[in-house]
């Protein structure tokens, strides 16, 4: 829609969610490091290089592609949303159609914790 005009290129670029691998952590970065495969939220995800705060980040479970990974955050967040202002779930309450509890590290187990 930005290429007809329809809509406004975003100044920051395109794209709100993407995967990567850490190249570099600020001083505040507490649980990544440099190597971490990520997926993440952020403004201009499109891109070949981005800066973005460790809270709209995860890292990606193993067995779980790149391609795969970088679909997910809207989709959770999606879901957070709606569960938080429609369902009117609050912090310590867990919504038993997302949560799973396993010991694999299987990446179909991935939940919403609130």
């Amino acid at each position: 829609m930005c290429a007809l005009g329809i809509v406004a290129f975003p100044e920051e670029g395109l794209g709100l969610e993407a995967s990567g691998t850490v190249s570099r952590v600020g001083p505040e970065a507490k649980d990544l490091i440099p190597g971490d495969r990520i997926m993440f939220l952020g403004k201009g995800a499109f891109s070949t290089h981005t800066v973005i705060r460790e809270r709209y980040s995860e890292r990606i479970p193993d067995g779980l592609s790149f391609e795969d990974a970088a679909a997910m955050p809207i989709i959770f967040a999606t879901a957070a949303a709606a569960l938080i202002s429609i369902g009117r779930l609050q912090k310590g309450q867990v919504s038993r159609s997302l949560y799973h509890k396993t010991k694999t590290r299987n990446p179909s187990n991935l939940a919403i914790i609130i």
